[in-house]
């Protein structure tokens, strides 16, 4: 049996592209649009409780090794926003606008960083778990920018990040792991049929670039 497409869209990018000020930017365009998704014990105790179950799979399988609880938790996360969109999907697909979604997911499981490093049963199980998104999934947006422009826009925030507090080396290595990531993760969603909008925030204003977002997703 085919899946649904639902009338799903994720913004993706590297901290410093934007991400969050264009998904501001963007929901206001879309009356009816449900935005973001919160995971709610209360209402969707049963997702969670079946997630919990298929997420044991990877801990065994991968010999508990190379896989952190901090990311065991999002395979249960990414597990039971699957169940839930899905469904929603089925019943009245509406435009939903994802800002964290499944493909931010997979890109920070799959990123070799401050001592991690993904198992290549990780890699695959992430790989089949895009195959598996691509089936609902409508299109995806990636926010780029220059590095130099990334590392300007993440050491003028107040937030806090971990590449203030390393070299312009390690913020270079780190921006080129998380590219390389998206890369691979994109290879399999444009395999699978999905499109995928590239957006270069470098030079672009607020306007522009939710100009380009919303006529893809129009």
């Amino acid at each position: 049996m085919s899946e649904i497409k639902a009338n799903m869209y994720e913004i993706c990018g590297v901290a410093g592209t934007g991400k969050s000020t264009t998904f501001r930017a963007c929901t206001s365009e879309f009356e009816d649009a449900l935005i973001g998704f919160n995971l709610s014990l209360r209402k969707h105790y049963w997702d969670i409780a079946c997630a919990l179950v298929t997420s044991v799979a990877p801990v065994i399988l991968s010999g508990f090794k190379g896989l952190t609880f901090s990311r065991w938790k999002l395979i249960i996360y990414l597990n039971a926003m699957y169940r839930v969109l899905r469904r929603e999907a089925s019943e009245n697909n509406p435009i939903r606008l994802l800002d964290q979604g499944p493909v931010y997911i997979q890109a920070y499981l799959l990123v070799s960083v401050r001592g991690y490093k993904p198992t290549r049963f990780i890699q695959n199980w992430v790989a089949k778990d895009i195959e598996r998104w691509s089936r609902i999934i409508r299109g995806v947006i990636l926010l780029k920018a220059a590095n130099n422009v990334v590392l300007e826009r993440i050491n003028s925030r107040s937030q806090e990040h971990f590449i203030k507090r390393g070299s312009d080396e390690e913020a270079s290595r780190f921006l080129g792991e998380y590219t390389s990531c998206y890369d691979k993760i994109f290879a399999i969603y444009r395999e699978c049929g999905v499109p995928i909008k590239e957006v270069d925030t470098s030079s672009s204003g607020v306007d522009e670039v939710k100009a380009s977002v919303v006529e893809f997703i129009d």
